[in-house]
């Protein structure tokens, strides 16, 4: 499960740079964010072609898919897809072979502790490098039109997760981006980028009790607890 994410570098410039995409100019307005949450907008990376040439864009997706689990025709909101069901689950077979994204992040929140007295941790780099996230996306139609909306892929957990949780982001290896984005990648390869991460590649941190509240989004969040 993976249901709070965080960027929280200061411009989308420095982003941009280090995803090797050469424009943003018509991104919509960026702030950092401390604690994004299912259904608000957020930064993904794509491949697009123009005029015969494919590059790296920042693209503003709404995070979750719609469907109709129940067949009631009332939507519901899936947030995850599971690495394993990428291919057998209908929601999840078209995006999976022709619209991958990798939504950018710095971490991750889970909860840890018992009932009544869980608490945050955030789970992001040592370095507080960028955390690159296998994704699907896709356009939903909406009354005035079409947005674009995406889903974060999960997998097993490593041995450093396991004690909080048993799924985790399949985190992309920053090598292999362009491969996982790329619809023309197959199947075949792009699975084996979606297997848990080194067990040292994150450090978890107890954070702000404010986090549980998707309304706080401030610095004061990451503080360590």
């Amino acid at each position: 499960m993976c249901g709070r994410i965080t960027l929280t570098r200061p411009n989308l410039e420095s982003i941009a740079a280090e995803l090797e995409v050469a424009d943003v100019r018509g991104y919509p307005l960026y702030q950092p964010r401390y604690n994004v949450a299912p259904s608000q907008p957020h930064p993904v990376l794509v491949l697009q072609e123009f005029e015969g040439n494919r590059s790296r864009q920042i693209s503003p997706m709404y995070w979750g898919f719609v469907s109709d689990r129940s067949g009631t025709g009332a939507p519901a909101m899936q947030i995850n897809a599971r690495a394993e069901t990428l291919e057998s689950r209908p929601m999840w077979r078209d995006a999976f072979r022709k619209s991958r994204c990798a939504v950018i992040t710095d971490g991750f929140f889970e909860w840890t502790g018992a009932k009544g007295a869980r608490r945050p941790l955030w789970f992001h780099r040592p370095d507080h490098g960028l955390v690159l996230m296998a994704g699907l996306w896709e356009w939903h139609r909406v009354p005035d039109g079409f947005m674009q909306t995406f889903a974060i892929i999960t997998t097993g957990a490593n041995s450093m997760m396991a004690p909080v949780h048993d799924r985790m982001p399949a985190i992309l290896d920053p090598r292999a981006v362009t491969e996982w984005i790329d619809d023309r990648t197959g199947a075949p390869h792009i699975r084996r980028l979606l297997g848990p991460v080194p067990e040292d590649l994150l450090v978890a941190q107890a954070v702000s009790p404010l986090v549980n509240n998707v309304a706080n989004d401030s610095p004061e969040l990451l503080l360590q607890s």
